[in-house]
């Protein structure tokens, strides 16, 4: 099986395409591969629960030196999709604190990017790697044109970088379809991509923060303009965490979190005082505050 996995991350994930700029589909991943970077385990995931063994995995390969990248292969992946998503939301909690991500890669899942579909492996995967490592690749194509038809990486960074402060973003929401069920009183469903959950584009998101945004601690300041930047500048040197959303005609919108002057942000999202940003046309722009819901009264 570790054979197919190979086969498969040479012959389509390194691979230049069309949807991404010809860049293929994992621009790291032929460096990976080639600098023996990639620690590949076979494992048998029973329950989406992980073991004190698989974790204690984890921890020697983020102490160590030698790999960037863990590719935890199941041959049998008696889990689904839902499971697996599961499973990586627990070896988040419980190593918390350890600069650690898990990317659950199931074959069933259905994931496209750019609409095409980059988690086809012959097997379940779940990759593990440093988060701050992947957080630094994604930046750094951010800066290329890896992205141009790739919407959602941007946004998938935004999350990332929420999450840091402990904030939700609705990167994925539910579906219209799930919202009018449970509105009338019908019971949450599974989140399954494109099926129960669809990614949200900055349009999108911009009308949920009115609709949901306090629900889930994210509080209105003010209408986006030139002269409110100081304003907001200084709330985010103070330690806030301030998201901008416009709502455009002529395309999906535009969206970024604003960064401390105190550092120099590698981030695209991250917009420090930029004339073309502030003032660019929209029907409607407003910048959101972060509370911590335990902080609330």
């Amino acid at each position: 099986m570790k054979e197919d996995i190979l086969r498969y991350i040479v012959d389509f994930l390194e691979v230049n395409h069309s949807a991404f700029q010809n860049l293929p589909p994992c621009p790291y991943a032929k460096r990976e591969r080639l600098d023996g970077r990639i620690l590949f385990l076979e494992w048998h995931f029973e329950t989406p629960q992980p073991s004190t063994e698989f974790l204690d995995h984890i921890r020697q390969f983020l102490n160590g030196s030698q790999y960037t990248t863990m590719l935890a292969y199941d041959p049998e992946y008696h889990l689904n999709p839902h499971s697996t998503q599961k499973l990586a939301d627990n070896i988040h909690h419980q190593l918390k604190g350890n600069d650690v991500v898990a990317i659950p890669l199931h074959p069933d899942e259905g994931f496209t990017a750019a609409g095409i579909p980059t988690r086809e492996f012959p097997c379940f995967v779940m990759l593990i790697q440093q988060e701050s490592l992947l957080l630094d690749a994604r930046a750094k194509l951010a800066h290329s044109r890896y992205y141009h038809n790739y919407a959602n990486g941007r946004l998938n960074t935004i999350a990332m970088l929420c999450q840091q402060h402990n904030a939700f973003f609705p990167n994925l929401w539910w579906t219209d379809d799930v919202l009018n069920s449970i509105q009338q009183g019908g019971e949450l469903p599974e989140p399954i991509l494109d099926q129960t959950l669809r990614h949200m584009t900055p349009n999108s998101i911009h009308k949920w923060m009115f609709r949901w945004g306090k629900q889930h601690g994210w509080y209105p300041l003010c209408p986006v303009r030139s002269h409110r930047y100081k304003e907001l500048q200084k709330r985010v040197d103070d330690g806030e965490l301030i998201l901008i959303t416009f709502f455009t005609a002529d395309t999906n919108g535009r969206i970024a979190l604003l960064h401390s002057t105190a550092e120099e942000s590698k981030y695209p999202n991250h917009i420090p005082y930029d004339p073309d940003f502030w003032t660019a046309p929209s029907i409607s722009s407003y910048a959101w505050q972060f509370k911590p819901l335990e902080n609330i009264d």
